[in-house]
Formats: structure tokens, sequence, C-alpha cells
């Protein structure tokens, strides 16, 4: 799929969950960001080490978590990581892990924004 960086509407429903608390919500975008980072460099090193079933996982972990803030397109590329190591196709789940760097970026700087907003309003 071609999905945006950023889907403002999956953030609006996100917002909505938590009851449209701007704090809270900020809260939530930081805690995303640092982990999503962490996600973004163990997928590297399990690329780097050959580890697929720790490609497999990461994937997995950080395809879910950016799919509810509204980064789809890094949640499509750590969807097709996913599949390709739950494969076993260790080759083709790793020459894709260089995507996920370049879309987290991406999406981060539509999150930072929103976040900024978000802090603006408490």
């Amino acid at each position: 799929m071609n999905h945006p960086a950023f889907d403002p509407s999956a953030f609006d429903t996100l917002r909505s969950s938590v009851s449209d608390d701007p704090a809270f919500l900020a809260e939530l975008v930081t805690d995303y960001l640092e982990d999503a980072r962490e996600h973004v460099d163990t997928l590297q090193q399990a690329a780097t080490d050959g580890q697929v079933e720790q490609l497999e996982r990461t994937a997995h972990s950080l395809k879910s978590t950016s799919q509810t803030v509204g980064a789809l397109a890094l949640a499509d590329v750590c969807r097709t990581i996913e599949t390709l190591a739950h494969e076993g196709r260790l080759d083709q789940a790793a020459s894709r892990v260089p995507e996920v760097a370049a879309r987290f970026d991406a999406a981060e700087v539509k999150l930072r924004a929103h976040q900024s907003a978000l802090e603006a309003e408490c």
C-alpha cells in the first residue's frame, strides 16, 4: 500500500480514544517517538546480525504502534518486513530495514508538529 507518512485521521481517532486530553496525548507521542526510535535501532541491529526472529517481533511491534499514531507509511514497511521475516526471507526483510529509518524520520516531523500544537492547548 502507498500510505502517507502521517495520517491525521488516524491521529484524530487516537485523540478521541483518550477523551481529547491534549496533555496525555502529547505524552503518548513522546513515548511513541522514544520507543519507535529504539525499535528502528533494534531492527537495524537485527538485520546486521541476521536475527530473523528479532526482525519479525520488532517489526510487528513497531507496525502496531505506528498504525495507532497515524504513521501509516512506517507501518506499511514494518508489515512487509514482518511478513518476509516470518517466511524466513531474511535477506529480503533486511533489505527493507533502511526504509524504516526514512519513514520514521518523515513521521517524526509530522508528529512533533502535532505534539507542539497539543502542548500549546495545555
